[in-house]
């Protein structure tokens, strides 16, 4: 019984430190209830921040440590998350839920809005695509795409453009003074053709050093060892009643 009193008395007294230490700033919607609260403690480098909704429903809630946010969690109506984001630097990685907080995607941001690297899709909790971002003039692009059935089989073909799989596999070999490139590119297209586009200087200005007419889809090429570090492109594309159908797939030599 003691135990517990002590116990009990030891609570309250933590809970009194805690509440004289917590320094609170608030504001208020029109109505009066709650907009924000943001909670930081004496002598401590965390803070955390929440807001809310007109009928004071949770709608997110930030952790700071001096100032600089580490992560965010959104919340909807129903109190499940709406979204998950972790903080590091330039790069977001966030995971972005559906009104009945089941998991739909997830992958990383940069500066908070730019898609980058590789992205994954969900539906009724099942892996259903990944796609990749590449950074092309301060902007997002969808660089490739690997689409799965539900037996987590790969789909190649589709007739909705961008459902089907399109992505590539590289494998760079050193030689003295060449390198062998073996690639294995899956085209969006029927029929397609494909070049190896080298660019002279970045993917932004796209002007090309050369361009390979590559035979088939599959196999290898030797280049000279100069172009080892280059940005380059796959333009796989169609000619499809006198249009040209076209997917760029770019990929940088020097991470080979």
């Amino acid at each position: 019984m003691k135990i517990k009193i002590f116990t009990i008395i030891t609570l309250l007294i933590f809970f009194v430190i805690s509440c004289n230490n917590e320094i609170q700033e608030k504001s208020f919607h029109e109505n009066g209830n709650l907009k924000s609260l943001k909670r930081k403690f004496k002598d401590s480098k965390n803070e955390i921040f929440e807001e809310y909704d007109s009928l004071e429903n949770l709608t997110s809630k930030g952790y700071y440590t001096n100032g600089v946010r580490d992560s965010l969690f959104g919340y909807n109506i129903n109190k499940t998350f709406s979204f998950k984001k972790r903080f590091k630097g330039t790069g977001t990685y966030s995971k972005e839920y559906d009104n009945d907080g089941n998991l739909e995607r997830e992958g990383i941001y940069i500066y908070d809005t730019i898609k980058a690297d590789w992205w994954s899709f969900y539906k009724n909790r099942k892996l259903i695509a990944k796609r990749q971002y590449e950074i092309v003039c301060d902007d997002y692009y969808l660089n490739q795409i690997i689409t799965f059935n539900s037996n987590r089989d790969t789909v190649f073909n589709n007739d909705k453009i961008f459902n089907a799989s399109t992505f590539f596999k590289l494998n760079k070999v050193k030689k003295e003074e060449s390198f062998i490139l073996f690639y294995d590119v899956k085209s969006l297209f029927v029929n397609n053709k494909l070049e190896l586009v080298i660019l002279k200087n970045n993917y932004c200005s796209e002007e090309p050093d050369t361009v390979v007419q590559l035979k088939s889809n599959r196999g290898y090429i030797v280049l000279k060892k100069k172009y080892s570090n280059r940005q380059c492109f796959f333009f796989d594309y169609n000619i499809y009643k006198d249009r040209i159908q076209n997917h760029k797939k770019y990929f940088d030599l020097s991470n080979y």
